[in-house]
């Protein structure tokens, strides 16, 4: 990666003091080829879409809809943006293949149409909460209802920053994405379980 990133480095975690319009150097908007330039990595088309650790961009759903989450889908399994996205009762509810993914370098990458909206990452540390108040202020805690997850939000100009704990892995999974792309896909995806529910009470009736 370039060496002219400004940083500060707290207690083991680099926050970067003027991207704000992305994570350090990886910029929102940039093509896959300019991420794996910038990760010193050729494409040989040998990737893979999936990240070892939770895909926490799901979970903001519960910061964002939340009540009505818990409310009406308690009962089910916790939602996913991607698979939700699509087509419902014959209907093309959304293009849900526009949004893709990719892990290169241990850092999951969400793309919009070849472009970056979101960086995901390991922390080096075991618990970077800490850190993340002192850069970012207090958090929002979010509620999962009868999940046991523990998720912390922060809106920070145009990013969401999210830090995800788990008992499974030994540090936390750190989280940066556009606000604006996210919410487009968080409020596609909510409508889409709101029609399939609809659909599904027609039918029960």
């Amino acid at each position: 990666m370039r060496k002219f990133i400004i940083i500060v480095l707290i207690s083991g975690i680099i926050f970067p003091l003027f991207s704000q319009n992305g994570y350090l150097d990886f910029k929102w908007g940039m093509g896959m080829d300019e991420v794996l330039t910038m990760l010193d990595i050729v494409d040989t088309g040998d990737y893979t879409n999936h990240s070892p650790f939770p895909d926490i961009f799901d979970f903001l759903m519960y910061y964002r809809h939340g009540v009505e989450l818990i409310n009406r889908f308690n009962n089910e399994q916790l939602i996913s943006v991607k698979t939700s996205l699509k087509i419902i009762d014959g209907k093309e509810v959304y293009n849900w293949n526009v949004y893709e993914t990719r892990f290169w370098n241990n850092y999951y990458f969400y793309f919009e149409n070849g472009k970056l909206f979101g960086v995901v990452f390991r922390a080096p540390s075991v618990d970077m909460l800490y850190d993340l108040r002192q850069n970012y202020g207090n958090e929002a805690i979010v509620n999962f209802g009868k999940y046991n997850i523990d998720l912390r939000v922060w809106q920070n100009k145009n990013r969401y920053i999210l830090r995800y704990k788990s008992n499974s892995y030994q540090t936390d999974t750190i989280g940066f994405f556009d606000i604006q792309i996210s919410n487009k896909y968080l409020d596609l995806c909510i409508e889409s379980n709101r029609i399939a529910k609809a659909i599904n009470a027609n039918v029960l009736d």
